[in-house]
């Protein structure tokens, strides 16, 4: 926080990140060659039960033996890092209609370089080696907080929204969501949206009041 005081070095945040069970399957499934041979020996133990008359078995053991140990799994922990990159993308309508996204990591470089070697800090202290996300390499980075695209402004030249949420020369027409963010807030930012959202309908609520009334 003491980085993130708007100045020229901006400040990350760095969550440890879990994933559904299932996951483990899917990524243990990649072990073609360890996934072939529990295969293999799978169908050795059912034809054999089966050759034999064998009514008795444990078929959720094999099954858990066939998905393997989640060994890969187990022993690696992704992370996550959240802050404020700049926010300089443009989104724009194809003439197909498609949303088109363009942005590239340029400007945020210094941003995402302190982000790495604070990733690298964590796995240098669990002994652990540091995988970078392949993506990176392209200069492409993944979010699951999208924001953006109806930002508010001062003026319509500036935003899409003013600081209630009103669509600049559209009187009654709100927007409350992640979309109004002018750029990203640092931590995940579905309690900022969600802070937003509660003033926008204060004011809402305090221009129609007594609208009604006749």
């Amino acid at each position: 926080d003491e980085l993130d005081g708007g100045g020229p070095v901006r400040g990350h945040y760095v969550e440890d990140a879990g994933y559904p069970e299932h996951l483990n399957w899917v990524l243990e499934a990649q072990d073609v060659p360890g996934g072939i041979k529990r295969l293999v020996r799978f169908a050795r133990r059912r034809i054999g039960e089966k050759l034999s008359g064998t009514l008795q078995s444990d078929l959720s053991a094999e099954l858990a033996g066939l998905l393997g140990n989640a060994e890969l799994t187990l022993s690696s922990m992704p992370l996550l890092g959240m802050g404020r990159d700049i926010p300089d993308g443009r989104m724009s309508l194809s003439r197909k209609g498609d949303l088109e996204i363009d942005w590239e990591i340029g400007r945020s470089k210094d941003y995402f370089d302190g982000l790495k070697k604070t990733m690298e800090d964590i796995a240098q202290e669990l002994g652990a080696e540091f995988v970078l996300n392949p993506t990176f390499y392209f200069n492409r980075v993944i979010t699951v907080h999208p924001l953006g695209g109806c930002p508010m402004g001062r003026d319509e030249g500036e935003g899409v929204v003013d600081a209630h949420g009103e669509v600049f020369n559209y009187p009654g027409l709100f927007l409350a969501d992640g979309s109004v963010m002018p750029g990203p807030v640092g931590p995940n930012p579905s309690l900022t949206i969600a802070a937003l959202a509660n003033r926008f309908a204060d004011r809402i609520i305090e221009e129609h009041k007594g609208a009604g009334s006749g």
